[in-house]
C-alpha cells in the first residue's frame, strides 16, 4: 500500500467531470423539486389567508428566485467539491493500475500492484495482483519444464555424441 497522498485530484478528467455533472444534475434535481413543492405549499396557503394572502403571492416569487440562486449558489461548488474528492478515490487506483498493466505489457518486472489505504477499488487491485501471481507461477513452471527437457535432450545426445567419437577413433 502507497504511504503517498496524491496531490493531483483530477487524474482521469473526463471520467471524474462527467461523474461529478452526475452528481450535480441530482442535486439540481432535487433542488428543483423542492422548489416547485414549497412553491405549491405557499400558494395553497397564500390562498387560505384571510388578509395577506396577495401580498404572499406577489412576493412568492421573489423568495423563490432568491431560494433558489442561493441554493445553487452554495450547491454548485459544494457538489463539484465533494464529487472531486469522490471520484479522486476511485479515478486515483484505476489510473494506477493501468499504469501497472502497461508497465507488465512492456515486459517490466514488478512488484504487487498498490494503491493508498483510503482509495476505492481494493477488490479488484487484489483479483489483479493475483491474477498477476498466477501468471507468473504458470510462465515459471513452463521455463522450468523447458529447461527440464532441454537438460534431458542434452543427457540423451552426451551417450550418442561419445559413440560416435569411440567409432570415429
Amino acid at each position: 500500500m502507497a504511504k503517498f497522498k496524491r496531490k493531483k485530484k483530477l487524474i482521469n478528467s473526463s471520467l471524474q467531470l462527467k461523474m461529478i455533472a452526475v452528481f450535480m444534475g441530482i442535486a439540481a434535481t432535487t433542488s428543483l423539486f423542492q422548489v416547485v413543492l414549497l412553491n405549491s405549499a405557499l400558494t395553497g396557503i397564500a390562498k387560505d389567508l384571510p388578509e395577506a394572502g396577495d401580498l404572499l403571492l406577489r412576493e412568492l416569487p421573489k423568495i423563490m428566485l432568491t431560494n433558489v440562486g442561493l441554493t445553487v449558489g452554495v450547491l454548485v461548488p459544494l457538489m463539484f467539491a465533494i464529487g472531486l474528492l469522490i471520484t479522486h478515490r476511485i479515478a486515483g487506483p484505476a489510473y494506477r493500475m493501468q499504469q501497472y498493466c502497461k508497465a507488465l505489457a512492456r515486459g517490466e518486472e514488478l512488484g504487487p500492484c498498490r494503491i493508498r489505504k483510503d482509495d476505492e477499488l481494493w477488490d479488484l487491485c487484489d483479483a489483479l495482483n493475483d491474477a498477476v501471481d498466477t501468471l507468473r507461477a504458470q510462465a515459471a513452471a513452463t521455463q522450468q519444464a523447458a529447461a527440464g527437457s532441454a537438460d534431458q535432450a542434452a543427457s540423451a545426445a552426451q551417450p550418442a555424441a561419445a559413440a560416435s567419437a569411440r567409432e570415429a577413433a
